[in-house]
């Protein structure tokens, strides 16, 4: 699945399992991962996207809340991964 919604690129791939969201347009950054496993990416200390491995596999498993993706992305509508969880 790939698609922009509300200014976010949003990219899941269903092989990996993995959840891309970005800002705008892919740029360079560097990268940190949190406590929760998520790649953060930021250029000019500015959250420019995020990474979640095993995204679905979380939701099964109940270690993960959607809501982890507003700490880092407070603008993005949790609407449009609904399809995906």
């Amino acid at each position: 699945m790939k698609k922009v919604a509300h200014g976010f690129n949003i990219l899941y791939d269903e092989f990996t399992d993995t959840l891309y969201i970005s800002k705008d347009k892919p740029r360079k950054a560097s990268s940190i991962i949190d406590e929760n496993y998520i790649i953060v990416r930021k250029n000019d200390n500015e959250v420019c996207g995020i990474t979640i491995d095993s995204f679905k596999i979380r939701h099964i498993e109940k270690s993960w809340n959607d809501n982890f993706i507003l700490k880092y992305l407070p603008k993005f509508h949790l609407e449009d991964i609904s399809s995906i969880s």
